[in-house]
């Protein structure tokens, strides 16, 4: 997690919107003076900007450390402190930028519905933090398990045929046999020539595919039983019903494989 998450500058740009909302409110909705307006402005978004800083300190502290109910607790309990003490600070802050100096300054809150409203405000700004701050958390794991998803799907695999370039499905194909230059796909849905080389595709397709025979590339999954053929060959009976007979160097690398 790093100051430059999405979940982070989300937050910044949130608090600059916030800054953008309370200026032209001050200044223009209450027609107050533009220095007493961006005073108010620095009030509320430094002081919202540092509650922030709070609550995301607290969910990466307790965040993984209790219990669903346990955090719903904790974020009704964290919303309500935190919008009280956004309205105490704003209060003190207002007062102390509006006063003589840091020291000699008098508090004025804000009451009835404006105390309402900026109480809901703190509210609503807690929920999103909290939100943004879970997110932050989580995004570790969650690219996690994109990359170990993306590292278990096996990048998809294009087949010349004829004139034309078509996926290809291993998990469709039975094998191939060779003929001449060309591959015959013995697949669902029937055989079809491919203007693609035996080595070409045992290169490709990975372990699944074994090379049987100088001309037979064969799905091993697709394989249901072997039986001897003579001659120390194998002969392998395919899903798809049909029986092909593996060399003799061919046959001895299957019996590697033979538990």
């Amino acid at each position: 997690m790093t100051a430059r998450s999405l979940p982070f500058r989300i937050a910044l740009g949130l608090l600059a919107v916030a800054a953008a909302l309370y200026f032209v409110l001050f200044a223009i909705v209450q027609s107050s003076p533009l220095a007493t307006a961006l005073t108010a402005t620095l009030a509320n978004v430094l002081t919202l900007a540092l509650l922030g800083l709070g609550v995301r300190w607290l969910v990466r502290l307790l965040g993984t450390r209790l219990s669903p109910l346990a955090l719903l607790a904790l974020h009704g309990g964290g919303a309500f402190v935190f919008a009280l003490l956004w309205f105490w600070l704003l209060m003190v802050a207002l007062g102390v930028l509006g006063g003589d100096n840091a020291v000699t300054f008098s508090v004025s809150p804000f009451t009835g519905a404006a105390a309402a409203w900026q109480l809901k405000q703190g509210f609503a700004y807690y929920a999103v933090f909290a939100v943004l701050a879970h997110w932050e958390l989580a995004l570790p794991t969650l690219r996690a398990r994109e990359v170990t998803s993306a590292e278990a799907s096996p990048a998809r695999q294009f087949v010349k045929d004829g004139d034309e370039t078509v996926p290809l499905d291993p998990q469709r194909v039975f094998y191939f046999s060779g003929a001449g230059d060309y591959a015959e796909m013995h697949a669902l849905g029937g055989s079809r020539l491919l203007r693609t080389s035996l080595s070409e595709l045992e290169e490709t397709l990975g372990d699944r595919f074994m090379r049987v025979h100088r001309s037979l590339l064969v799905n091993l999954d697709k394989v249901e039983r072997m039986e001897p053929a003579g001659s120390g060959r194998l002969a392998l009976h395919m899903a798809n019903g049909d029986t092909v007979t593996a060399s003799r160097t061919g046959s001895k690398a299957i019996r590697t494989r033979t538990l």
